[in-house]
This record gives C-alpha cells, sequence and structure tokens, in this order.
C-alpha cells in the first residue's frame, strides 16, 4: 500500500507543532502557563516532571519546533517525532490546568510517528494506514457518542450559552444571538461527528464528507478559540482518501500543466512516456491517467492483476509483521478503553470530572465554580481559610474551580504549606458549581478532610452525587 498518505499526516504534524511553538512563545504562554506559576498541578504519576525555568522552557519549545520542521522535511522523520514526543509531552506534563483535547491528539499521533513509517518513498504495510485512520476515527466516534444526551441535544447546552458572545461577526453575527442557531449547531455537530468516519470511508460520499470536515472545522475555528486543531483535524482525515492520493494529485496537476503549457517537458511519472513521446495531447493523458487510477483502484486493470511486474510502485502489498500487527492491538485497545473508563465510575462523568480527560469531550459542558479553602488546627481549636490566589495563577485557580483532583491537589498543597510553618491541620473546603448554566451547587462534602484523603484513580467519595 502506497505511504504518500501518511507522508501528508507527517507534514501536516509536523507544521502543527512548529506553529504551536511559535504560538505559545509570541502569546507569553511560555512564561505565564509553564515557567512562572509558584506552584503547579500535576497529573497523577507525573509528579517527577521537572517544571524548567524561562530559559528550559524555552529550550523545549525550541525543541518542538526543530521536530515539526524535521518531519515537514522527511529525513529521519522517526527521530524528529521521538523529539516531539518527549518535548511537547515535557512541556503539556508540566501544569494539567493546560490540559486541551487537540494538545492530547498531537501527542498521540507524535506517538505513532515514532513506530509508524510515515515516508512516501517506500510501500507501507496497510496496519499502519488503518491505524492512523482508526486514531482520527475515535476522535470523532467519542465526541459523537458524548454529545448523546439531553443537555446537547434538547437543550443545545452550553451552545446556547456560547454563541451570543459572537454575535459581532460579520454577516452572521445577529444569527448567533437566536436559540435556534444554537440548537441547529447542536444537532449538526452531533451528526457530523457520529457519522463524519463512515462518510469518509464510503468511496461515494468521502468528497462530501470531506467538505462537511472543511466546513466544520473552520467554523469552530471561526467560533471558539481552538488554535490550530481544526487544521490539523482537516489535514489528517485526508487519510481516509486512497493512500496514494497525492501522487495522482501531483499527476494531475501535472497534466493540467501540459494543457496549459506550463509543465515541464518530462510527463508525470503514472503516465506512460511513449504516449507523450507519440504526439499525445494534454487531454487525451488525462483521460488515460483517469483510466489508470480507476483501474488501480478497482482492481480491474487486467496486465497489473496478472504480472508481478507491472503492478505500479507504492502500491504492492507489504506483509504485516507481528509486531506490528501487535502494536496496533494494543494501540487500538488503549484509545478505546480511555474514553470509556468514565464508566466505572458512579454518577455523571461531566459532573464528577471522573474520566472526563483523555475522553475526546469536545465542547461538551461549562463548568465554573468558587472554592473556599477552609483549614482547621485541632490542637489549638483555630479556623481560617486560605487564599488559593496566593498560591496559584488566575488561569490556574480558574481551571481548579471545576475539577475535583485539582481542588484536592490545592488543598494537599496548603496542608504542606502550613507544615512548614509548625501546624499541623486538616483543609475543608466550601466548593461550588454551576453546570452547563444551571444555579451553584455544592459538589464537595465540606465535612472531609480533603488533604487528608488518598490521591488514585479510585472514584472519590467526597464527591456530592450531581442535584
Amino acid at each position: 500500500m502506497s505511504g504518500a498518505s501518511l507522508a501528508v499526516v507527517r507534514v501536516a504534524l509536523g507544521v502543527v507543532a512548529a506553529a504551536s511553538a511559535v504560538r505559545t512563545l509570541t502569546y507569553g504562554w511560555a512564561d505565564s502557563l509553564y515557567s512562572r506559576p509558584s506552584h503547579r498541578f500535576t497529573y497523577l504519576g507525573l509528579d517527577w516532571v521537572p517544571q524548567p525555568g524561562p530559559a528550559g522552557i524555552r529550550v523545549l519549545l525550541g525543541c518542538v519546533f526543530l521536530a515539526g520542521i524535521g518531519l515537514i522535511v522527511g529525513r529521519a522523520h522517526r527521530w524528529f517525532a521521538a523529539l516531539l514526543l518527549v518535548s511537547f509531552g515535557w512541556v503539556e506534563a508540566i501544569d494539567a490546568t493546560t490540559y486541551l483535547n487537540h494538545y492530547w491528539f498531537v501527542t498521540l499521533m507524535a506517538a505513532l510517528a515514532v513506530v509508524a513509517p510515515l515516508s512516501s518513498k517506500e510501500p507501507v504495510a496497510a496496519v499502519w494506514v488503518w491505524l492512523v485512520r482508526f486514531q482520527v476515527a475515535v476522535v470523532y466516534s467519542f465526541a459523537g457518542l458524548a454529545k448523546l444526551q439531553p443537555d446537547w441535544l434538547i437543550h443545545a447546552l452550553p451552545l446556547r450559552m456560547w454563541l451570543p458572545a459572537r454575535a459581532d461577526l460579520p454577516v452572521v453575527g445577529p444569527l448567533m444571538e437566536l436559540p435556534a442557531t444554537a440548537h441547529l449547531f447542536a444537532v449538526a455537530g452531533a451528526l457530523y461527528d457520529c457519522l463524519v468516519v463512515a462518510g469518509l470511508l464510503w468511496r461515494r460520499s468521502r468528497p462530501f464528507a470531506w467538505a462537511a470536515v472543511v466546513a466544520f472545522h473552520v467554523s469552530t475555528w471561526i467560533l471558539f478559540p481552538i488554535g490550530v486543531f481544526p487544521w490539523l483535524m482537516i489535514a489528517v482525515s485526508t487519510v481516509f482518501w486512497e493512500p496514494d492520493w497525492p501522487a495522482r494529485f501531483r499527476d494531475r496537476l501535472i497534466l493540467l500543466g501540459h494543457r496549459f503549457g506550463i509543465a515541464p517537458n518530462s510527463p508525470p511519472p503514472s503516465t506512460p512516456a511513449v504516449a507523450a513521446r507519440s504526439g499525445a495531447t494534454a487531454l487525451e493523458l488525462l483521460r488515460r491517467h483517469d483510466v489508470t487510477s480507476r483501474s488501480r483502484s478497482t482492481g480491474l486493470n487486467r496486465s497489473s492483476a496478472t504480472s508481478p511486474t507491472s503492478t505500479p510502485k507504492g502500491t504492492d502489498a507489504v506483509p504485516v509483521s507481528r509486531w506490528a500487527f501487535g502494536l496496533a492491538v494494543t494501540w487500538a485497545a488503549i484509545q478505546v478503553a480511555l474514553p470509556l473508563r468514565h464508566l466505572a465510575y458512579p454518577g455523571d462523568h461531566r459532573w464528577t470530572a471522573e474520566g472526563y480527560r483523555f475522553g475526546w469531550n469536545v465542547l461538551l459542558v461549562e463548568r465554573s465554580g468558587s472554592v473556599a479553602f477552609e483549614v482547621y488546627e485541632p490542637s489549638t481549636g483555630h479556623r481560617w481559610t486560605a487564599d488559593a490566589e496566593a498560591l496559584y495563577t488566575p488561569n490556574q485557580v480558574r481551571v481548579m474551580n471545576g475539577e475535583p483532583d485539582l481542588i484536592q491537589q490545592a488543598a494537599r498543597e496548603i496542608r504542606s504549606a502550613e507544615a512548614e510553618k509548625g501546624h499541623r491541620v486538616e483543609v475543608h473546603v466550601d466548593a461550588w458549581m454551576s453546570f452547563n448554566g444551571r444555579p451553584a451547587q455544592r459538589w464537595i462534602d465540606p465535612t472531609v478532610d480533603l488533604a487528608a484523603q488518598p490521591r488514585n484513580l479510585w472514584p472519590k467519595p467526597w464527591i456530592l452525587p450531581r442535584p
């Protein structure tokens, strides 16, 4: 199978990586999000990841940029993919408050690029093309499943809260304030996520499905601040086309160039040279090219089916090694298990946030809240309120207010700070959350010493059920 479509994925990943590094430096996020916070929220099991200073974070972002350029060029792409995985993954592991779905997707694609043959020079085993297709399908499919619930489909939440803020858009701005627009977008978004993969897989519907991909992601890029994610998804979705589509596209451009007299003298690789030398017109070449392309994709080319030597380069079947097959199966199992792990927790994971990250819950909820940390010293009976804003940045506090595991980390940090002063304390929280615009409700048990609770993957009994 041709590896040309995987090469497009490699280039797209490189462009996005390089652009992300430049954006992070240009907007000052290197300092405000990563190096400036004096305390940070870590992912469970990643407390050991060091937080670099201003110079260190710039070195890491420089590595991300270099890795992106290396992937674009394509030489030694596995080494550059490994550099991207380490440097980008390090940056994203610094603080859990910077988690975004598209950063997670970039990390996954970088990991795949380390092992997958993303060079277009040689044929590849079909498993690699299908594995990348599967990864893209996971994003859309689980994003669609997450939307199949009343808040999204019936109440158009949280879109109904967000869209009026874009009333300043030219021409369509007034429509953003209409409730009907939010309902239309909600239904269309759910249908898109649930059906786009099937549309891309079926050859007849593929052009329309990819047009929907472009329209959907350009629209979300205009409406929401989601950075480079839409452009990456537009690019990688082309992996659902025929594996040799870049070569076909190139040949078609050359043939059209012949027609208008602006192409090189040599015929395209897939066009018989003898046809050009015999004086065939550009239109005839284009017709022959179309016939050849259709024959390759349908297997109706009799000579290529009967003669091994007539198979076009890049379309030969490459056997799948055992390690590649085993890796693909393991990867697929993990990618399915991660978004489904919320089923192992009681209650609504949109409320409890347990199993929410890494689950492709894209633009699904609006969580806002407030947390007061009540410190109690049993030996003296003294009580006081700790100021979390003295430990964390405003952005960290904003994200923390809607994430129970981050609230627990803050409680433990407050206890540690008091222990350094010689105080043995308990830390209780008065936490309230507004879920998709509903009135705020208390959602963490205020009687529990949160700092003393174990930090693990087990369900958190101190999270109160959703009203």
